[in-house]
């Protein structure tokens, strides 16, 4: 029987001021980059959150937020806890989420959770069927974030940035739905992620309209890294020195290509399907 008692609360708080200006400062790459923070929004993400064990740095809420059912005792706990907790009056909170996402967001759900980035190494460990997302440069934030949705639902271990991607951005945190709590994030170098595959046997397939290969064709049961490029640009030089092979998604019709976030969910389904054959 499963218990009824609430997961405990990863927490790692923040020592700065927590306060309107830090949140509104993280929309800028360098202050993320530089401070490790970021943020993210809504009872969807603070559920998700605890859920995953993602530790909390600090909260931002409006009063409302204490007397929704889902939130008010995760922030009755964190109190408790010591969480650094900044409390706003709704009208003042609304204003600060059109600051952060724009006049054109939707209505604020009353609370703003801030992270630390947890980026982490190449793993010296890899299993028999590991599968990982490989990105250099996504141009559209959304794009990353559905996509980092989509590796989640596929059954993903996480993502491998091998360039400046920036899946900690507030448009594709937002776009993620959660999802990103359920990742690993790993940074590596082209000539480090090269030696890596090499010596854990991991094959690493790069999707492009010119692959040799179709992408139902190709064996994912194995190890595998399903590697995107750039949404005008495609793989680049390096990405695709560092693959193995290389997959085309067919199409009719005109279309040359499909938005990068497509193509990535079709690739990663594929890998899903073989790994989990329908029983008959």
């Amino acid at each position: 029987m499963r218990s009824s008692r609430p997961r405990p609360l990863v927490l790692d708080p923040y020592e700065g001021i927590l306060n309107q200006d830090l949140l509104v400062s993280l929309l800028d790459r360098r202050v993320r980059d530089h401070s490790g923070l970021f943020i993210s929004t809504g009872y969807r993400f603070l559920i998700r959150a605890v859920e995953c064990g993602a530790p909390l740095a600090g909260l931002v809420v409006s009063s409302r937020a204490y007397g929704n059912h889902l939130a008010a005792p995760i922030l009755k706990r964190a109190t408790a806890l010591g969480l650094p907790i900044c409390r706003i009056r709704a009208n003042g909170f609304a204003q600060l989420y059109e600051r952060l996402y724009g006049s054109l967001a939707p209505e604020p759900q009353d609370v703003i959770l801030l992270h630390r980035q947890k980026w982490e190494s190449l793993p010296l460990r890899v299993l028999a069927n590991d599968f990982w997302l490989g990105v250099e440069s996504i141009r559209t934030s959304g794009n990353l974030g559905a996509i980092l949705r989509t590796a989640e639902a596929a059954g993903a271990r996480g993502i491998i940035v091998l360039g400046d991607a920036d899946p900690f951005c507030p448009m594709a945190v937002r776009a993620t739905m959660g999802s990103l709590y359920a990742h690993r994030f790993i940074r590596a170098t082209h000539r480090d992620f090269r030696r890596w595959k090499r010596m854990n046997g991991v094959q690493a397939v790069g999707a492009t309209a010119e692959g040799a290969s179709d992408f139902r064709e190709i064996e994912y049961r194995r190890s595998t890294v399903i590697m995107v490029g750039e949404e005008r640009a495609g793989l680049s030089a390096a990405q695709r020195k560092s693959c193995d092979q290389f997959a085309r998604i067919p199409m009719a019709g005109e279309p040359n290509s499909l938005n990068v976030a497509v193509a990535a969910s079709l690739m990663l389904y594929e890998s899903y399907r073989q790994r989990h054959p329908p029983s008959r």
